[in-house]
């Protein structure tokens, strides 16, 4: 996949150290922009840590760099800490359901409520150094995300995995 500061990243590239992931797109009218701002209130609890986070977006054909970078840069997340990736759709969707667990999909008709052709899930996976995912937490769930910061800190201070 690609990065908004256009690197070349792989989930290799992510091994050795803990990360949070989320699902996104940039022109999402439903929980996207709430997803975004969960995020951004974790790496604010976890900063100090070398936890890095995330957010891959399930719509590749209008999020390319630039547009992720714009994006990235109103939420104030930092590239150091921060990845927003795009890719190919059929590989995103595919490695967000088969890696992540997490469901995502293109819809025939638009959402009634938001008008969009894509719905995904609104958790966020906490992945640990060696890749594997050590949980789910709803991304609009208060005490949920305390949880994912205590196992994220917990990830980044334990020698045992």
């Amino acid at each position: 996949m690609t990065s908004q500061t256009g690197e070349t990243v792989t989930l290799e590239t992510l091994r050795g150290r803990t990360w949070v992931m989320a699902s996104i797109f940039t022109t999402c009218a439903g929980p996207c922009p709430r997803i975004t701002a969960a995020m951004s209130d974790v790496a604010r609890r976890i900063e100090g840590t070398g936890a890095h986070l995330v957010s891959i977006t399930i719509d590749p054909a209008r999020d390319h760099p630039a547009r992720l970078a714009s994006y990235a840069e109103a939420y104030g997340a930092d590239p150091e800490r921060w990845t927003f990736l795009t890719g190919e759709e059929e590989a995103i969707h595919a490695l967000v359901r088969g890696g992540f667990k997490m469901p995502v999909a293109r819809l025939d008709e638009p959402h009634p409520e938001t008008g969009d052709l894509l719905t995904h899930d609104r958790r966020l996976a906490v992945i640990d150094a060696r890749g594997r995912i050590r949980g789910w937490y709803d991304s609009e769930d208060r005490d949920e995300l305390a949880l994912l910061v205590e196992r994220v800190k917990f990830l980044e201070g334990s020698a045992v995995d």
